[in-house]
């Protein structure tokens, strides 16, 4: 939810960015000081606008899940177990399930 706000924000500012001078005069009202010196670097703001706005909202989805699931049934959970499965734990868990699970191939010596 938090994440849309931030979103909707990053959204605003670049309209007020790059059409506030168009915005303000539409509405017959005199620009803010702070948006005409904005509006003097506007690619800079964009960028820096762009950057911190997905900063912030990989800081809010970041969750450190890892989760496996085969036909809506939980396999592996980094949440439940607080660990990074190997691979060797996750074909167990997949055979668990009835998956056919291969051996790796041997390499050969060429």
């Amino acid at each position: 939810m938090l994440s849309k706000v931030v979103s909707t924000l990053q959204m605003g500012a670049f309209g007020l960015v790059f059409f506030g001078d168009k915005i303000f005069s539409t509405l017959n009202m005199a620009m803010p000081t702070w948006l005409t010196s904005v509006q003097e670097s506007k690619m800079m703001t964009a960028v820096s606008i762009f950057f911190l706005g997905n900063f912030i909202n990989g800081q809010l989805m970041s969750t450190g899940a890892f989760e496996i699931t085969l036909n809506d049934h939980l396999v592996w959970s980094k949440i439940q177990t607080g660990k990074m499965p190997t691979l060797e734990v996750i074909l167990n868990a997949l055979a668990a399930q009835g998956v056919e699970v291969l051996p790796p191939p041997v390499p050969r010596n060429v």
